[in-house]
């Protein structure tokens, strides 16, 4: 998938890396462990918390890799270090370009789960 394409999350890609079954596992877990993330970055960069920034930034990261959520994994990691830097201005920047990207990821990941289960 492109960076630039249309669609945030690679269903494809991710059933070709790991089987119908355990795609639709992950994409359920994806959906559970990251439904608080923009909670929780929003209220650590108004902490200046830059270890809860950067903590939630790197988990977000992870699982967007793991299940081909390409956009969301750059942005996450912009804002990840950002927070390593404590640059506050690029943390805040990076959190609004992150939240519309993780908004369209987890729509899409929800109708995903949705489709598989109907």
């Amino acid at each position: 998938m492109s960076i630039n394409s249309n669609t945030s999350f690679d269903h494809a890609s991710l059933e070709k890396e790991w089987g119908d079954e355990s795609a639709l596992e992950m994409a359920k877990c994806y959906a559970e462990d990251t439904r608080t993330v923009l909670q929780d970055l929003d209220t650590g960069s108004q902490m200046r918390d830059a270890g809860k920034v950067r903590t939630q930034a790197h988990m977000l990261k992870g699982c967007s890799r793991a299940i081909c959520g390409r956009r969301v994994e750059k942005a996450s990691a912009d804002v990840e270090m950002a927070a390593i830097k404590q640059d506050w201005d690029a943390v805040l920047s990076g959190i609004e370009v992150l939240k519309p990207l993780y908004l369209q990821l987890i729509s899409e990941v929800d109708a995903y789960v949705q489709s598989k289960q109907t």
